[in-house]
């Protein structure tokens, strides 16, 4: 389960992430707000280098934040249905889960998580935080993240913009061709649309492996078809 948050301690706020969840851009926004931005950057292109660092800077403080009930929690989440996607193909790219064979389908990998042959990773685990039951957590969209960001700002006192990633998969408008069974090495380009990922079966098995995330975040197949035909 979700262990990842960020804490500003001006505004008693933490902010929950996950990897494959626009990550990336959350902690751009959260070190903005911070103060920190450009010494994150100028320490590394790669934000996250800089988030270990000042992660076990600030251990005492983010720890303690979790046992404050003054404590305000925000979580970004991102669509299941698509993030599955996301995972498979930084699994087929980087191989951040080991495997013998990392030029699966997507069909094989969500066989392979659920009948448990690949280890629990931040890269695929779920979304919900592990103390979604004991505090009360708002919730954003990234789908909606434009229209959510000054809301959010207002409610919590931030000043949050908009950042952007530039790790993300090259995509490609395609055919509508059905890409779930086909092995990575076969995959020539990757689709902007990630429905060309599913069929009945497979949008199951997601459903299965990620079906607290979806009902917990109020997702739907339709909001990711819908997102992904954009």
């Amino acid at each position: 389960m979700n262990t990842n948050f960020q804490y500003h301690a001006k505004h008693r706020v933490s902010i929950i992430w996950q990897a494959k969840s626009a990550c990336t851009i959350v902690n751009k926004m959260y070190y903005e707000e911070e103060g920190l931005l450009d010494t994150a950057l100028d320490y590394s292109s790669w934000i996250h280098n800089y988030r270990k660092k000042h992660n076990k800077e600030t251990g005492k403080i983010r720890h303690n934040s979790i046992l404050s009930p003054k404590t305000k929690y925000v979580q970004f989440v991102v669509n299941p249905y698509r993030r599955a996607v996301s995972s498979y193909i930084h699994s087929c790219k980087k191989n951040y889960a080991g495997l013998a064979n990392p030029h699966i389908s997507f069909d094989e990998f969500c066989d392979k998580i659920l009948n448990d042959e690949i280890v629990n990773e931040i890269h695929h685990n779920r979304q919900i935080f592990h103390l979604h039951a004991q505090k009360p957590i708002h919730y954003v969209k990234m789908e909606n993240i434009e229209e959510e960001l000054p809301k959010l700002n207002v409610k919590y006192g931030l000043h949050y913009s908009l950042k952007s990633s530039k790790h993300h998969a090259t995509t490609h408008d395609i055919s509508e061709t059905f890409l779930g069974k086909t092995s990575w090495r076969d995959i020539s380009q990757i689709p902007k649309d990630y429905t060309n990922f599913y069929n009945d079966e497979i949008k199951k098995k997601v459903g299965i492996i990620y079906g607290s995330d979806i009902k917990h975040f109020k997702y739907t197949w339709d909001e990711f078809v819908q997102y992904s035909k954009k």
